[in-house]
C-alpha cells in the first residue's frame, strides 16, 4: 500500500464511498470514474453487489488484497484500469466469477503474470490493450488457455504472430481479434484451423498466398481490414465457404487519415463557397477521380461478388461506378453492407437499388451536408430511403 503523503495524491474509494452508492439493486452500472485508489474493503463491497456493469477503468493502483476480493463478482462485466498486473493479482484473477473481465489499460504482461493467469485459467479475458505477446512458455500457455476458453482470443493491439501462437489459437471455436499488421502464409494456414471468428482488422495488404490460406478458414465469419483489394486477392478469398466476409474496414485507415480528411475538407469547403454550378460539377469529377482511384476495380468487385455465404461486406469499396454496381446488385447473399461508399452517383444508385437482399450502405457521401448539383439531389433522396 502506498505511503500516507503518496495516498495524499490519490482519490481514494475506500470502505465509507462503497456504503455511500445506491442500492445495487436499482443500479445495473457502475463506475468509480474519478476515483485512482482502491482500498480492499471497499473491494469487497463492489464485489457482492447485485449489478451488471462495474467498471474501475479509473483505478490505477489498488490495495493489496483488492484482487482476490474483486475476482469474486458475478456481474456480467468487470473493467480494470490497472496498466500493470502483478503475479499475486494475476492468480487470484485467473479464475474470476464474472461473466467477462477486461483488462482495459494493460499493455504490457509479464512472463510471471501471464503464467499465473494460465494456471487456474477460466478463459474469460479481453486484453483491450495488450500490444505484445512474448514467445515465451508462459504466454504460449496463457494464449493455449484462452484459445481453449469460453471467448477466445481477443487482443485486438497485438500486431505481431508467431507459427507456435498461430497454432495454440487454431484450436479455438471461438473468436481470434488480433491487431496484427503482416500475416505469412504459415501462420495464415494454421490460424485458418481454427472454427471461430476471425477479425484482422490492420492487416491492410495480404498476397496471394495467405488469400489463398484464409480461405481456408473453417468458422463462419471472416473479417480482414484490407485497403486495396487486388483482383487476384479478390479471386481467392471469394472461395472462401463461411457465411460471412468482411474486406475493409470501418473508418479510416491510419496510413490514409491525413490526406483523405484534408481532401475531404478542402472539397467540401470549395463545394459550400462555390456558386458556380459548373464548377461544383467539375469538383465533384474530382471526387470521383480521387475515390475511383482508392477503391477496387470492378473485375477485383466481380471476383469478390462470387462468394457464395449470406453477407458480404465490403468496406474497402470507397467508389460505386454503373458498371460496378450493376455487379453488386448481382450478388446472391441475403445482405450486402458498403459502410465506407464516399462517392455514387444518382445512376449506380438506382442500379444498385435492384439487389434483392438487405442493403447497408454510408447514409450519404462525404459531401451530403452542403449544397451539392442538381444530379446528386436525386441521389440523396433515394439515399435516404433506400439506406
Amino acid at each position: 500500500m502506498p505511503e500516507k503523503n503518496e495516498l495524499e495524491e490519490e482519490k481514494v474509494f475506500d470502505l465509507s464511498a462503497a456504503q455511500n452508492i445506491k442500492d445495487p439493486r436499482i443500479e445495473s452500472h457502475i463506475n468509480l470514474e474519478g476515483y485512482t485508489y482502491l482500498t480492499s474493503e471497499a473491494a469487497k463491497v463492489l464485489s457482492s453487489m447485485k449489478i451488471n456493469y462495474l467498471s474501475l477503468y479509473s483505478i490505477t493502483n489498488w490495495e493489496d488484497g483488492c484482487a482476490q476480493e474483486i475476482a469474486n463478482f458475478r456481474g456480467a462485466a468487470l473493467f480494470l484500469g490497472l496498466s500493470e498486473l502483478s503475479a499475486s493479482d494475476a492468480s487470484f484473477l485467473s479464475n474470476h466469477k464474472c461473466v467477462l473481465l477486461h483488462f482495459s489499460r494493460l499493455a504490457k504482461l509479464s512472463t510471471e503474470a501471464a503464467e499465473s493467469l494460465a494456471t487456474e485459467c477460466c478463459g474469460r479475458f479481453h486484453f483491450d490493450k495488450l500490444d505484445s505477446i512474448s514467445e515465451s512458455e508462459s504466454h504460449l500457455k496463457l494464449v493455449t488457455a484462452l484459445a481453449h476458453g469460453q471467448y477466445g482470443i481477443h487482443m485486438p493491439k497485438v500486431a505481431f504472430l508467431t507459427p507456435e501462437f498461430a497454432n495454440a489459437m487454431s484450436v479455438t471455436k471461438k473468436q481470434v481479434i488480433l491487431g496484427i499488421k503482416s500475416l505469412d502464409s504459415e501462420c495464415a494456414s494454421m490460424i485458418a484451423k481454427c472454427q471461430g471468428f476471425l477479425e484482422f482488422d490492420m492487416l491492410y495488404q495480404i498476397t496471394p498466398d495467405v488469400a489463398k490460406a484464409l480461405s481456408r478458414h473453417r468458422g463462419e465469419t471472416m473479417k480482414i481490414g484490407l485497403e486495396k483489394m487486388p483482383l487476384e486477392v479478390a479471386e481467392l478469398l471469394s472461395r472462401y465457404l463461411g457465411s460471412s466476409l468482411s474486406i475493409g474496414r470501418g473508418g479510416l485507415y491510419d496510413c490514409f487519415d491525413d490526406f483523405d480528411r484534408d481532401f475531404s475538407c478542402n472539397i467540401n469547403g470549395r463545394l459550400l463557397n462555390n456558386p458556380d454550378e459548373q464548377q461544383k460539377l467539375e469538383i465533384i469529377q474530382e471526387i470521383i477521380e480521387f475515390y475511383s482511384t482508392n477503391s477496387p476495380s470492378m473485375e477485383a468487385v466481380r471476383a469478390i461478388c462470387q462468394f457464395q455465404g449470406n453477407v458480404l461486406n465490403l468496406d474497402v469499396v470507397k467508389y460505386v461506378s454503373e458498371e460496378i454496381a450493376k455487379v453488386l446488385s448481382r450478388f446472391s447473399g441475403n445482405r450486402l453492407s458498403l459502410g465506407e461508399i464516399k462517392y455514387i452517383d444518382s445512376a449506380a444508385a438506382k442500379l444498385l437499388s435492384k439487389y434483392k437482399g438487405r442493403l447497408e450502405a454510408s447514409q450519404l457521401p462525404s459531401f451530403s451536408e452542403i449544397p451539392v448539383p442538381k444530379e446528386l439531389k436525386s441521389f440523396i433522396k433515394k439515399c435516404a430511403k433506400r439506406f
